[in-house]
């Protein structure tokens, strides 16, 4: 029969078991993931099509490997979807640099990250960014952090202040934008120009993560086929109930999560 191995193909006896497959294609292992379980039992019987990754600890990996055991927690057909997408990111700040990190971490191909605001001192309660980065360009600093733990994404950052007049230039590749405006009026503005302008594109918005009340009050609303809300839909910033890193971050996480959703034809 047929299996993986580090994503490259053998053929093994079947009732081959995972302590034969270690033993025979690398005795030396000191760690394995099977079908995303990691270190499964070694009398595991293999089967058809199972993906083995096999690796020993080690301070340099090489490329190829490294992208592999990256991912070798999620199902590989996941990943080569995830990895042939483009999603954009309006906005860098406490939702995007969230989202963005999400994405690049559940192995986006392509992310452009638009934005036109420098690290402020303030910003550092909640958005992805570190003290040694403040005065940087957002889109900058954020590209330089996803590309210490995600080196295989693409990341296109765009410095420029998104408008109804360039976020069809900006997005035109991307068949999903995550909306992560701060100001509703931005917000609203980008929605309705990205729909006018790129409408087979799927917006998913952030309306209401101000405050530190019941998470059980973030939702994802469906309002048409390519547009979807995250947020509790009413709490606002400038009402003075603050901003919050763990609710700041629930609402992105879950804008990246549909993103991923819709990627993988998932139900939402």
């Amino acid at each position: 029969m047929q299996i993986y191995i580090n994503d490259a193909p053998h053929t093994v006896d079947t009732k081959t078991t995972f302590a034969q497959a270690r033993a025979c294609f690398l005795p030396e292992t000191t760690a394995a993931i099977l079908n995303t379980v990691p270190n499964p039992c070694p009398e595991t019987a293999l089967q058809e099509q199972d993906r083995l990754y096999l690796y020993k600890h080690q301070d340099d990996f090489a490329s190829g490997d490294l992208l592999e055991l990256i991912m070798a927690r999620q199902p590989h057909a996941a990943t080569e979807k995830l990895r042939a997408a483009c999603v954009g990111i309006a906005g860098a700040g406490g939702l995007g640099s969230v989202v963005a990190e999400n994405l690049a971490r559940a192995g986006i191909g392509k992310l452009v990250v638009a934005d036109c605001d420098m690290v402020e001192p303030s910003n550092l309660n909640r958005q992805r960014f570190q003290l040694r980065q403040v005065g940087m360009a957002k889109t900058a600093a954020l590209a330089e952090n996803l590309r210490e733990s995600c080196p295989f994404v693409t990341i296109d950052t765009v410095q420029e202040r998104i408008s109804t007049d360039n976020c069809m230039r900006v997005f035109d590749a991307c068949a999903i934008v995550c909306e992560c405006f701060d100001a509703a009026e931005s917000k609203a503005s980008l929605v309705t120009a990205l729909r006018r302008q790129l409408p087979n594109c799927i917006i998913v918005a952030a309306s209401g993560l101000a405050g530190c009340g019941s998470a059980r009050s973030i939702t994802i609303r469906r309002v048409s086929a390519n547009l979807y809300i995250v947020g509790d839909m009413n709490s606002d910033a400038d009402s003075g109930i603050g901003l919050f890193a763990p609710r700041v971050g629930i609402v992105a996480s879950l804008q990246a999560h549909v993103a991923t959703q819709i990627i993988l034809e998932e139900p939402i």
